[in-house]
């Protein structure tokens, strides 16, 4: 299924390393030809302009499947949910791949891709919405409006793609839920487990 998956394309704050420019601008390249995109580490605002940039131009060359690896313990859940819009907007397939981890936000972009997959071992994590406001800050009531109503979009698309009903939802994202790749599979948040090739 996945032979498409060739090399991918790394967004890592390494990479901003002056000696190692040149060499990653190589691989920029090459990772470019296999249509394939790597979310890790944090998932932040800066990181995901450089990968939707990506995303949009291999959208517009061609229309087949952009393969997005994911090995993410979470970060800037707004990022990642601008991220997914481009996504759902494209006119190329989506296959979310996760290859170790995807955690609290990142849980929420593989929601957005059109197939989720996973190694036999990875791993998801869902959790409700958290935000750090001060209570003196002068757009206090705002922000935590905002966060609410991102908080329930976020469960009712998740009820809606899992098919599981919104009251275990609502509860599992009161506590940091793990999941193994079977779990997410039987409860609707994986479509496919990726399975060995090489027989031992």
């Amino acid at each position: 299924m996945t032979k498409s998956i060739f090399s991918v394309f790394y967004i890592s704050e390494q990479t901003t390393n002056k000696e190692n420019e040149m060499e990653f601008q190589e691989l920029i390249e090459e990772f470019m030809k296999h249509r394939c995109l790597l979310i890790r580490e944090e998932i932040t605002k800066s990181k995901v302009d450089i990968v939707a940039t990506a995303f949009s131009l291999l959208d517009f060359k061609s229309a087949k499947p952009i393969w997005v690896h994911i090995d993410s313990e979470g970060g800037d859940v707004n990022a990642a949910r601008n991220l997914g819009d481009a996504f759902q907007m494209a006119r190329s397939p989506v296959y979310g791949l996760v290859t170790g981890i995807a955690a609290s936000s990142a849980f929420v972009l593989l929601q957005m891709c059109d197939r989720r997959i996973s190694y036999p071992n990875a791993r998801l994590l869902f959790h409700g919405i958290s935000t750090r406001v001060g209570i003196d800050d002068p757009d206090f009531k705002f922000r935590v409006r905002n966060a609410k109503l991102l908080h329930k979009k976020n469960l009712e698309e998740l009820a809606v793609r899992s098919g599981q009903p919104m009251s275990k939802i609502r509860r599992w994202s009161r506590m940091e839920r793990m999941f193994s790749a079977q779990e997410a599979l039987e409860l609707g948040f994986l479509d496919a487990i990726e399975q060995p090739r090489k027989k031992r």
